[in-house]
């Protein structure tokens, strides 16, 4: 089983309580690519951040989001899709704002 196997596995199961959350995927990887394939049909998704630029407003149909749209679209959550190796850099650009505004903050393995 390859890693995104694993991560495609196990995503359903492990958020299957937000399933009707306003969520937001932070990476623009293979892995937030798998995770909008095979569950944007099933979660509500409602855009997309990165620590790469990302070129257009929008990045495999989710809109690309800034900071400051995560409250003005009532984001409930975050969910980081970055490898082990970017996954502090994604929390710190991010945990900051989303403490502040009373927004989760999950890796793609669950854990808050």
């Amino acid at each position: 089983m390859t890693e995104v196997e694993y991560v495609i596995a196990n995503f359903s199961e492990r958020f299957a309580d937000f399933r009707d959350k306003r969520i937001v995927l932070h990476g623009s990887r293979n892995y937030a690519v798998a995770i909008i394939d095979n569950f944007a049909s099933r979660f509500n998704f409602i855009g997309i951040m990165s620590l790469d630029p990302l070129e257009g407003g929008f990045f495999h149909g989710l809109k690309v989001l800034h900071e400051a749209d995560l409250s003005a679209l009532q984001a409930d959550l975050v969910i980081l899709t970055e490898r082990v190796k970017y996954e502090v850099a994604a929390f710190h650009s991010v945990c900051a704002f989303c403490r502040e505004n009373h927004i989760a903050v999950y890796n793609m393995y669950g854990l808050d």
